[in-house]
């Protein structure tokens, strides 16, 4: 694993909690939020930011998600059960947040620009470090979680067994001057 450059400079925190809400305009800070920063960034020397935020009954539909066939129904399946659908301009398939989900976005400057598989590692670390009491039940793994809904290498689960459940899923967003790897992190159940 690639040692992470967050550990040989100051972050800056940023958290937001939006409690359940029916308005778009506050369902959306967050990601309005991550977007101000990354303009921030390309313009100014500090960072790195990480971004700690939580949203309710929200279902976060990646850019793949909007071309299903049945697009309509599914969206109002979500609505009929309690989930607002609102689409991020970036990624591959759904995330739900809801209450006891953490979200994180990790947010550099281009010259600190690693790999994709170093990103991943990079947000295991933090995940790792932020979550030390996960050690008590056989720390964070990364890897493949199969039978999960969006598999991929960087999967993170605590509890490495016959069947583990996924606790995180990392993306990876190349955004014109800098990286963030977003994963939704369940922190209950």
């Amino acid at each position: 694993m690639t040692q992470s450059p967050i550990r040989q400079q100051t972050i800056q925190l940023v958290a937001t909690q939006i409690p359940k809400t029916e308005k778009l305009e506050e369902m959306l800070t967050p990601f309005a939020l991550d977007e101000t920063l990354i303009r921030h960034l390309t313009k100014e020397e500090d960072g790195p930011f990480v971004h700690f935020w939580t949203l309710e009954d929200i279902v976060i539909l990646g850019m793949t998600d909007t071309k299903v066939t049945y697009l309509e129904q599914a969206l109002e399946r979500l609505r009929a059960n309690g989930f607002t659908p609102i689409v991020r301009q970036a990624g591959g398939l759904a995330v739900v947040s809801n209450e006891g989900i953490l979200n994180i976005s990790l947010l550099f400057k281009n010259k600190q620009m690693p790999t994709i598989n170093e990103a991943y590692e990079w947000m295991q670390q933090l995940i790792q470090e932020t979550f030390p009491e996960a050690e008590a039940l056989g720390g964070i793994q990364a890897f493949e979680v199969a039978d999960s809904y969006c598999p991929g290498d960087y999967d993170l689960s605590i509890q490495n067994r016959a069947a583990p459940l996924k606790r995180c899923g990392v993306r990876f967003d190349l955004l014109k001057c800098l990286w963030r790897p977003k994963p939704s992190w369940a922190c209950g159940s």
